[in-house]
C-alpha cells in the first residue's frame, strides 16, 4: 500500500529530525533528579581522585573509564553532579543514535523499528550513567561489532583490524572484557556459513589479532611508560587475589550464572509462548479482508499480556 504524499513527506521528516532528537534528549532525561550514592557517588569520587587515593587495583582495572570520567570533571559544569549525569549520559545518547543510525543506513531497518527499539533499549539501562566501566564498554563493543560486520560482509582486511583494536581497547575499560575475545567465533561461523577456505578464515583471524594486539598493546605500553609495568602487574594481580575470598569473582562463576539466570527466565518465554501461538492462529483462520482489524487485536492483545506479565513481577 503506498502512502499518500502528505505522510510520505511527514514520516520522512519524522525518520531524519524527530526520531534522532528524541533519541539525543531521552538518556538526559534524568540528570537532574536526585541522587542515588551508592555507585553514583563511588563511581564520581573516582574521577575527582583518580590516581590519586584511588585504590591501583580498580585504577587500573577500570582505566579507561576513569581516564574519561576525571576528563569530564574538568568541562565547564563537570564538578556538579547535574553536570557529570550530562557529561556521562551522553555515552547513552551516543550509543541510541548509532544503533539508529547503523539499523537505518546500513541494515535497512524501517525507521519506526529501529527508534522503538533504541527507545526501549534505552529505557531498560538501569545503571546510573556514572557507571562508565559499563557504558563506555558497550559503546566499544557496539563500534566492534559494527566494524565486524562490515569485515564479514565485505570482506576487507582494515574492518577486522578495526574490530580487533576497539576490542583490544576495551580490556582497559574493564579487565574483565577480555572475554569479549570470543567474537572471533563469528569470523569462523561465517567461514563455514560461506564455505571459505581453511587458510582464508585464518587469515582473517590473522587480522583481527593484529589489532587486539594494537589496541591492548599500545594502552599497556602507555600505562607501562607513564606509571610503571609493576604498578599495572600488582593491581590486576590483586583484582585476581581476590577470587579466592570473593567467590563470584572467578570465571567460572560470571558464566555459570549467565547460563543460570538464562535457564530461570525461560518460564517467562513458557508463559509468553502460547499467546503468540493463538494470535499466530487468528491470523490464518480469519479472513484476509480482516488485515487490519487483526493486526489490531494482535497488537492489542499482547499489550494485554504483557500488563499480566508485569503483574506477575516478570519485570522486577
Amino acid at each position: 500500500m503506498k502512502r499518500q504524499p502528505g505522510v510520505t513527506k511527514l514520516y520522512t521528516m519524522m525518520q531524519r529530525l524527530v526520531f534522532p532528537v528524541i533519541l539525543l534528549l531521552y538518556p538526559l532525561r534524568h540528570i537532574c533528579f536526585g541522587v542515588e550514592w551508592w555507585d553514583t557517588g563511588y563511581n564520581y569520587a573516582n574521577f575527582t581522585s583518580f590516581m590519586g587515593n584511588m585504590d591501583p587495583m580498580w585504577a587500573f582495572s577500570t582505566y579507561l573509564a576513569n581516564v574519561l570520567g576525571s576528563l569530564f570533571t574538568r568541562l565547564p559544569f563537570g564538578d556538579s553532579m547535574m553536570g557529570l549525569n550530562f557529561y556521562t549520559g551522553l555515552l547513552v545518547c551516543a550509543l541510541a543514535l548509532g544503533g539508529y543510525y547503523f539499523f537505518t543506513k546500513k541494515v535497512g531497518m524501517p525507521a519506526w523499528i529501529a527508534f522503538t527499539g533504541e527507545v526501549i533499549a534505552t529505557g531498560l539501562c538501569w545503571c546510573p550513567t556514572a557507571l562508565l566501566y559499563n557504558y563506555l564498554t558497550y559503546l566499544l563493543l557496539f563500534g566492534g561489532v559494527i566494524c565486524l560486520y562490515y569485515a564479514l560482509l565485505q570482506g576487507k582486511n582494515r574492518y577486522f583490524v578495526a574490530a580487533g583494536v576497539l576490542l583490544g581497547i576495551n580490556v582497559f575499560v574493564r579487565f574483565s572484557n577480555l572475554a569479549q575475545m570470543a567474537l572471533i567465533v563469528a569470523v569462523w561461523a561465517y567461514a563455514i556459513i560461506k564455505k571459505k577456505s581453511f587458510l582464508k578464515a585464518v587469515q582473517e583471524t590473522g587480522w583481527c589479532v593484529l589489532g587486539y594486539v594494537l589496541g591492548a598493546g599500545s594502552l599497556l605500553l602507555f600505562i607501562s611508560v607513564r606509571y610503571g609495568f609493576g604498578e599495572f602487574v600488582g593491581g590486576i594481580e590483586r583484582l585476581f587475589g581476590m577470587t579466592a575470598a570473593a567467590s563470584d569473582y572467578t570465571m567460572y562463576a560470571m558464566v555459570i550464572w549467565q547460563i543460570r539466570n538464562y535457564i530461570e527466565n525461560l518460564k517467562w518465554i513458557a508463559r509468553l509462548l502460547p499467546f503468540v501461538l493463538l494470535g499466530l492462529a487468528g491470523f490464518a483462520i480469519l479472513p484476509g479482508r480482516l488485515g487490519k482489524w487483526k493486526r489490531a487485536g494482535f497488537v492489542l492483545g499482547m499489550a494485554l499480556v504483557f500488563r499480566w506479565l508485569m503483574g506477575q513481577n516478570m519485570y522486577n
